[in-house]
């Protein structure tokens, strides 16, 4: 089925894969909008890989389905009692998707549908941009951006993942879940749901532990450590003391690389690039502001109310700097947001009738902040932190559920203000 891979050991995963599915459904979130359990072989020095999955779908109203991958991969294998019929069709250009088109049999009972889907080839021919997704006889980097694994073409939908990694010795893993070693493969398990599975391996981690988190560095120097130390333990104390009564953040998992660009963060997992030269200040806001996405995360990302996501994990990572850095390192870059889109053309952040596609940078990153910070100043810090705690906490995850919030709080003429003033 799967060339490179011996026949009887394909059959061997697909049987145990299977029964991994329905138990990790049963035990996990059932936010998840599916479950993915899978075992996958990586040869590093050839960028090879081979995967087998087994997809659960958590949705019973779910019908029609189109899954992406990497069109570099080959040998695409699709089945399982839960499709009515499925039809692959292929992107000809280079970084483009074979598109797996599926048509769900109707669900009967409560056992979720499963999709069995296997195929393997050399993920990427061409080496992406900055390095990040990377198959090296040294170093592997995985994450959405690669479509190594299936990706609804939603872009919207949450996993939970179980996996096996067969990859060889002298390897050290990190994930936003777990990584556990047994007998020349890992396990992988991520049970937070999550838009995608991204993972990093190495033969040549510095691992420097701390409390709440771990840096795995993959520099030959030290350059910036000890600020990124201190940036972190900032970011840790601040959001678990704030937001972190009922559920505080997990273990973080810091990955330092050599390259100029291409950072990115999945919640507790947070590539970082070249951060020696980095000042106090740009180091704790963007640490905070990526580990605050742990609980500003609820917001369609492929739509406007992506704003959410962003603006108030940048804002909320301003007063973490604000907090242990004082006020004026808060005014400094506050006051830096509004020189950059002075007399900048930008639509509204939000119209209760008006557009629903996702905003540009400058929306969500500055003119949102902005619009809290000015919030936070009329409404008083009291009812900001209420404010804050019921979307941080409570989850919500469009706008006009946060509006409703705000007239809760804090009354129904800072409602209207706040309303009259996403809508210029």
């Amino acid at each position: 089925m799967m060339n490179k891979i011996v026949l009887p050991f394909v059959i061997i995963i697909a049987m145990t894969g299977f029964h991994m599915t329905q138990a990790f459904a049963q035990a996990n979130n059932p936010n998840a909008d599916y479950i993915y359990s899978g075992d996958m072989i990586i040869t590093p020095d050839e960028g090879h890989i081979s995967v087998d999955w087994h997809i659960s779908v958590m949705d019973n109203k779910e019908r029609v389905i189109t899954f992406f991958v990497r069109n570099t991969l080959e040998n695409i294998a699709v089945s399982g009692g839960g499709i009515e019929s499925y039809s692959i069709t292929s992107d000809k250009k280079a970084g483009g998707f074979h598109h797996i088109n599926i048509t769900l049999a109707p669900q009967h009972g409560d056992t979720a549908r499963v999709i069995n889907m296997s195929y393997d080839g050399e993920l990427l021919s061409t080496p992406a941009n900055h390095n990040i997704n990377t198959i090296s006889p040294n170093f592997i980097e995985l994450n959405v951006d690669s479509f190594w694994h299936p990706i609804d073409n939603r872009f919207d939908k949450l996993i939970v993942a179980e996996m096996r990694i067969h990859l060889g010795p002298n390897w050290t893993g990190i994930t936003t879940g777990s990584l556990t070693e047994a007998e020349n493969s890992w396990h992988l398990e991520n049970k937070r749901p999550a838009l995608d599975i991204p993972f990093s391996f190495s033969q040549n981690f510095q691992v420097h532990p701390h409390n709440g988190f771990n840096i795995y560095d993959m520099r030959p120097s030290d350059n910036g450590l000890d600020t990124l130390i201190t940036s972190a333990s900032i970011c840790f104390d601040y959001l678990n003391n704030t937001f972190g009564n009922k559920t505080e953040l997990p273990t973080g998992r810091f990955l330092l690389t050599e390259r100029s660009e291409g950072g990115y963060a999945r919640g507790n997992y947070i590539a970082l690039t070249e951060i020696g030269g980095k000042s106090p200040e740009s180091l704790t806001q963007f640490v905070c502001h990526e580990l605050a996405h742990f609980w500003s995360r609820n917001g369609n990302f492929g739509t406007v109310e992506n704003w959410l996501n962003e603006t108030f994990a940048d804002y909320v990572a301003n007063m973490a700097l604000r907090d242990a850095l004082g006020k004026d390192a808060f005014d400094t870059r506050m006051a830096n947001y509004a020189e950059q889109i002075q007399g900048t053309e930008l639509p509204p952040i939000w119209v209760r009738e008006g557009n629903r596609e996702r905003l540009p940078y400058l929306v969500n990153y500055r003119k949102g902040p902005l619009l809290l910070q000015r919030l936070e100043e009329r409404i008083g810090a009291e009812k900001f932190h209420a404010f804050l705690y019921r979307y941080m906490v409570d989850g919500i995850s469009n706008t006009s559920d946060l509006i409703t919030a705000l007239g809760t709080v804090a009354g129904q003429d800072d409602r209207e203000w706040f309303e009259a003033e996403l809508a210029k």
